[in-house]
């Protein structure tokens, strides 16, 4: 696991920036650097689209289930067009700035012994990206974070639900042999239909 400031000084030298992860999109645009981030979550979606969000670059984000999309993603950053360029040169200054009165507001309140006094805001005009993917990209995301996030609600109700299984009484295990029950499955008709189809 780098350091903070080892992934800073290896994004700051960097063409681009590529990751799963949440802090390389907050420390790109401070670098200059453009972010391109896959989501491999629901939660990941909503976090780096917020973080390169608040420096105008969301449509940068890539969902990990439009990996077809991320190729053209990174080479459109890579390329750093006229328009990006000028992009990050406004938003990395803007984004240090906030960071700078963050962290000046934090250090004044445990100097003064006060609550935290920060009116600082971040405000960076979106930047849409000019490639063909980014259109199918915004277009596939709130789709693809609406599957993304009932799928991992439906994994947390279930391990929330999952009860310890006991095992039942000698009585209810009476039945027929095992292959016995397997030939009479096996002998269903739609079962039958289907090995024919498969066939």
């Amino acid at each position: 696991m780098v350091t903070a400031r080892e992934d800073v000084a290896l994004i700051e030298g960097a063409a681009a920036s590529l990751s799963t992860r949440y802090h390389p999109t907050v420390f790109a645009a401070p670098a200059l650097t453009p972010a391109v981030a896959i989501a491999p979550s629901y939660y990941s979606s909503i976090r780096m689209g917020g973080s390169l969000g608040n420096v105008g670059l969301g449509g940068f984000v890539v969902p990990a289930a439009s990996l077809d999309l991320l190729l053209d993603a990174v080479r459109e950053a890579t390329e750093r067009s006229n328009g990006l360029t000028a992009h990050l040169a406004t938003a990395g200054p803007a984004a240090v700035a906030f960071q700078s009165a963050w962290w000046d507001a934090l250090a004044a309140s445990i100097t003064a012994g006060t609550p935290v006094e920060f009116t600082a805001t971040l405000e960076v005009a979106p930047y849409t990206p000019t490639g063909t993917w980014s259109v199918r990209n915004e277009d596939r995301k709130p789709l693809t974070d609406r599957f993304v996030q009932a799928q991992e609600d439906l994994t947390a109700a279930t391990e929330e639900l999952a009860l310890p299984v006991r095992p039942l009484p000698r009585r209810a295990n009476r039945g027929p042999p095992p292959r016995r029950r397997l030939k009479r499955y096996k002998n269903r008709k739609a079962v039958r239909l289907l090995d024919k189809l498969g066939r």
